[in-house]
């Protein structure tokens, strides 16, 4: 069913015109269930909250070129739709930020599926307790800068799509090294998939920064994503034929402190965190600010903080590694002083040394 004519729909006051949903129906009928008008205002129109639901399938069906094999997938997939909307009207009603969740690309997924292949399911792992970042100096740090943004100095590579493979720790490990290169005047873009080969301890099951730059230790640094491609799946370690794009001399654990970690970002350059946010899952854009009970310990999710910002609600920018099609162009913006979803646990940075003759300047506003 494909509205053809406008729509006058009006409640409490609020009129809203709509002229046939192919502008974006799934967002227009999205917010319209947010608004609660559906069940009211629609059927006034001679339509019910399930056929808005199967057009709100359809439209995802054609926007995410989604295609199943058979008619009780299909059934089975649009149930699991309908329950995954159910779930994102729940979190926004509960949302102490700005964000907005609903449909997204993964709205047509299990929990479990969403988690084995998007998220990180690997165990914690215990830290090396060699590497801690020299703390004698945290008396002495102040906040620098109410704003920050490396992507505006143009460091910050690419957002990039991990697909089916929980891989989330060596993108985040990978952007990390790619923008401590970058700010020192040499842009990299490095080989994720050589990390997820070459590494003993993590895999497409999971793994965690640490694993990586171990990895990139062990191995003299990384060839370049050209000589050695990302195929979402692990593979035999291959020999590198030529050299490295991109190395590092060492990597810290980081205080576990949100202060500390904004002036480590705001002087030093972006630094990885891990997660605990399933949310993420049904996410469209804004500050996200879950309650405690949104986030599950048994998640967890790597990504990369680029700055900071907020004047009324202060937050952190992540970059995250699921395509430019999810969230706000393939970040997120997340709240900052609450350690939100634990995101404090594990900063971690790889340290990249730069010459006598580099020349680096602090974060952009």
């Amino acid at each position: 069913m494909w509205f053809s004519h406008f729509v006058l729909i009006e409640h409490k006051g609020l009129h809203l015109l709509l002229q046939g949903l192919a502008m974006d129906s799934v967002t227009i009928l999205y917010h319209l269930l947010q608004l609660s008008l559906i069940s009211s205002s629609l059927q006034l129109c001679g339509v019910s909250t399930a056929q808005v639901m199967e057009e709100m399938f359809k439209d995802f069906m054609v926007k995410f070129n989604k295609s199943y094999q058979d008619k009780e997938e299909l059934a089975w997939r649009f149930q699991i739709f309908t329950d995954n909307m159910e779930e994102a009207r729940r979190l926004q009603a509960h949302e102490l930020g700005t964000a907005k969740y609903g449909v997204t690309k993964f709205s047509d997924l299990t929990d479990k599926e969403f988690s084995k292949f998007h998220l990180n399911p690997g165990p914690i792992q215990a830290l090396p307790s060699t590497r801690k970042a020299n703390w004698d100096h945290w008396a002495s740090l102040h906040q620098h800068q109410a704003f920050c943004d490396w992507r505006k100095r143009g460091v910050v590579s690419q957002v990039k799509n991990q697909g089916q493979c929980g891989s989330c720790w060596a993108f985040a490990a990978a952007a990390n090294i790619e923008s401590l290169w970058g700010i020192i005047g040499h842009p990299k873009n490095v080989s994720v998939q050589e990390l997820i080969d070459c590494s003993k301890c993590a895999d497409c099951s999971g793994g965690y920064t640490w694993d990586a730059f171990l990895t990139v230790l062990n191995r003299s640094g990384l060839m370049s994503e050209k000589d050695y491609p990302y195929v979402a799946k692990k593979k035999k370690c291959r020999k590198q034929k030529k050299p490295s794009e991109a190395w590092i001399h060492d990597f810290a654990m980081l205080l576990k402190n949100e202060t500390y970690m904004a002036n480590w970002v705001a002087s030093s350059g972006p630094i990885t965190v891990t997660i605990n946010m399933p949310t993420l899952k049904h996410y469209n854009g804004g500050v996200a600010r879950p309650r405690n009970g949104d986030c599950d310990p048994n998640t967890a999710h790597v990504v990369l903080i680029v700055g900071f910002g907020g004047k009324r609600i202060p937050y952190w920018i992540l970059k995250n590694s699921w395509g430019r099609h999810w969230g706000e162009q393939g970040y997120l913006r997340l709240h900052r002083g609450s350690n939100a979803c634990n995101i404090n646990k594990y900063p971690v940075t790889a340290i990249v040394e730069k010459n006598a003759e580099q020349i680096t300047s602090p974060c952009p506003y």
